[in-house]
């Protein structure tokens, strides 16, 4: 996830090689973001980078999920 690695400075998933990497994808779990970020945007990144495909959130859906729309309504004030 772009969005993770911009924020955190790192890619989400690590390894020494291609199968190793296969497996921290597969396996789901990631370094958490730095406390100092807002409980959206961990909620946000959850989100995208769910194990299964079809959990994950298209464009669309991302650009009108809540916590998307509050952060840009709030901006437009």
């Amino acid at each position: 996830c772009v969005l993770y690695e911009m924020i955190a400075l790192n890619p989400p998933f690590r390894a020494a090689n291609m199968d190793g990497l296969y497996k921290a994808v597969l396996s789901g779990s990631y370094a958490k973001l730095p406390s100092h970020y807002s409980r959206d945007l961990h909620t946000m990144i959850r989100l995208l980078l769910q194990v299964a495909p079809h959990k994950r959130p298209t464009c669309d859906q991302i650009l009108n999920h809540e916590l998307v729309l509050k952060r840009v309504n709030g901006s437009l004030k």
